[in-house]
């Protein structure tokens, strides 16, 4: 969980944009075939990965997190 005092970078919230729409590319279109390939536990380890990174970028657009 991120924590709503931490003061965020602009470039890190950049990056963590960045990332997070890098990621989402592959798990949709051709990609979804070898996301739905790997195992249970590594498609939730990166969804994880995602909501972590939505996260981060929402506390630093909006100052805390979705609820």
């Amino acid at each position: 969980m991120v924590n709503q005092t931490q003061h965020t970078d602009p470039l890190e919230t950049e990056n963590n944009a960045a990332q997070l729409s890098s990621l989402l590319m592959l798990l949709h279109g051709n990609g979804q075939e070898s996301f739905n390939a790997l195992s249970e536990r590594d498609r939730d380890n990166i969804l994880w990965l995602a909501s972590d990174l939505a996260c981060k970028i929402d506390v630093a657009v909006n100052g805390e997190v979705a609820k």
